[in-house]
């Protein structure tokens, strides 16, 4: 009678050899053919896991060029960034407080200018 195989992910692997007691792979090893092989490969897909970590840290890391520094965000996400409706923000480009660029009639914000105005709110409220 062959034993049921269960397919771990490598990532969902990876997690679990994170989070095994250093000691137990020792305390264990060599009772067990079946055990040792299944830890080993958990070691091996975080090995894995940790190597395509750091492939992925080290492609975004760069400094952001000045295009990327001047993302635009809508409406809705502006409200969150800012803590307020997205009426409020409405409100603030109409009174020339907030600056937007309106796309195909709707409004567009560069992060720039919402921690700018996220900065004068903050003085006038503790003014």
């Amino acid at each position: 009678m062959t034993e049921p195989v269960i397919p771990v992910p490598a990532p969902v692997a990876a997690w679990l050899h994170r989070r095994l007691p250093h000691g137990l792979a020792v305390l264990v090893a060599g009772r067990d053919p079946a055990l040792d092989r299944v830890l080993a490969a958990f070691r091996s897909a975080a090995l894995v896991q940790l190597e395509q970590q750091q492939r992925t840290v080290q492609v975004t890391r760069p400094s952001p060029s000045a295009e990327q520094q001047q993302r635009w965000v809508n409406t809705t996400t502006a409200a969150h960034r800012l803590g307020i409706s997205p009426h409020g923000v409405r409100i603030a480009v109409r009174r020339g407080r907030l600056h937007a660029r309106e796309v195909d009639g709707r409004l567009h914000f560069a992060i720039a200018d919402l921690d700018t105005y996220a900065a004068h709110r903050h003085e006038r409220r503790t003014a």
